[in-house]
């Protein structure tokens, strides 16, 4: 909660990041429960991993390394 405060990037605890993600500009992205990013990866500013399905299972995108 507090670095979500501080840095107004909402990143689920289920996400899985890689090393080296670099988050440009970060003020109002967010990445879900089940967005999986690798490594070395740049992520530009209002960028959400995100998804609207309300089926079970993977609902958010996978972002490969690099």
């Amino acid at each position: 909660m507090v670095v979500r405060a501080w840095t107004s990037v909402d990143i689920h605890p289920g996400a899985t990041i890689g090393a080296g993600l670099f988050i440009d500009h970060a003020i109002g992205g967010g990445h879900r429960e089940t967005a999986e990013v690798g490594v070395d990866v740049t992520i530009y500013q209002g960028v959400t991993l995100g998804g609207t399905s309300l089926e079970p299972g993977k609902r958010h995108p996978t972002v490969g390394t690099g």
